[in-house]
């Protein structure tokens, strides 16, 4: 089923990124596998960001 074949990646990705070393290398690997996955470029991804003015009071 779709569900299973969700929890199988989503389990996969955890065992891609070291969360207690930082290693940022494997963050951006699995980045680059995600927008594999998704046929996105990285100017694709760039574009869902959108700049919201901050909020802190100083």
């Amino acid at each position: 089923s779709e569900e299973q074949k969700a929890s199988e990646r989503l389990w996969a990705i955890s065992s891609l990124v070291n969360q207690a070393t930082g290693d940022a290398f494997s963050g951006l690997l699995l980045v680059e596998v995600i927008l594999q996955y998704k046929r996105w470029s990285v100017k694709r991804w760039n574009e869902l960001y959108e700049d919201l003015p901050s909020r802190q009071v100083k």
